[in-house]
């Protein structure tokens, strides 16, 4: 069960419309079961992210239209061979030349179509901006992975410690964090102020993470989508507020 803190996401729009669809007037969230608004909350964040992706300049647009146009012409590509495969077998195959032609023509074009069909996201590749911030996110993730790294730093306040929590859950290591914070012996200071804040600065850090996260680069330092993650698509939790990820 998750419950909503007030104020929380209040300052940021993008956050605000996803909480208000996901709790939908309710105080908690029971996980673990379909929730119709959970899914709703969720499905608008997917698009939000996707809105934010088409227009953040961290891909290469000429990549990201080569890879849209790649599954239709793959799933061209892979009926015509499966056709002409099916044609050549039905005149003989191997037994007349005729056949045989076909028969291999056919079977390399649906080779060749099969592979964009399945596989074109991973046309999609960085900016060079796209890189050097894929870079830092993981040069960041790899430090919250060890947070002994930090003993030789100044102790982090309960502000930072918080700030960094958010952030090993958004990379995926929430376990690996908790119990390497939990068994480390760095003293934490309090913070100057209050309480934390789930502004502005911190859910669009969230957002960006999520996307450049869900993507692994390729060996030209692109990056790829997994959609997720999970094909590192958000729309793949749209199923409702299973698994106990929020």
């Amino acid at each position: 069960m998750r419950r909503r803190g007030r104020g929380a996401g209040s300052n940021d729009p993008v956050t605000s419309e996803v909480l208000r669809s996901m709790f939908a007037g309710r105080a908690e969230i029971t996980l673990g079961q379909y929730d119709s608004s959970f899914q709703t909350g969720w499905q608008a964040l997917a698009r939000h992210l996707k809105e934010w992706q088409a227009g953040s300049g961290l891909w290469d647009t000429a990549a990201v239209r080569r890879a849209r146009a790649g599954r239709p012409v793959g799933i061209a590509a892979t009926l015509l061979g499966l056709v002409a495969t099916v044609v050549g077998a039905v005149l003989g195959g191997g037994r007349h030349a005729a056949g045989g032609a076909v028969l291999t023509v056919g079977a390399i074009v649906f080779g060749i179509g099969l592979a964009p069909w399945r596989r074109a996201w991973e046309l999609h590749r960085r900016s060079p901006e796209g890189s050097a911030q894929w870079l830092r996110v993981e040069s960041f993730r790899r430090r919250l992975a060890d947070p002994s790294a930090f003993a030789d730093a100044e102790p982090l306040d309960d502000d930072q410690v918080r700030r960094c929590t958010a952030w090993a859950v958004a990379l995926g290591l929430g376990d690996t964090w908790r119990r390497k914070v939990e068994a480390s012996a760095v003293p934490t200071r309090r913070p100057a102020s209050p309480a934390v804040r789930f502004g502005p600065a911190l859910a669009l850090g969230l957002v960006v993470t999520a996307a450049l996260s869900s993507r692994s680069p390729s060996s030209g330092g692109s990056g790829s989508s997994g959609g997720g993650g999970s094909s590192g698509s958000v729309g793949g939790g749209a199923g409702g507020g299973g698994g106990g990820s929020w």
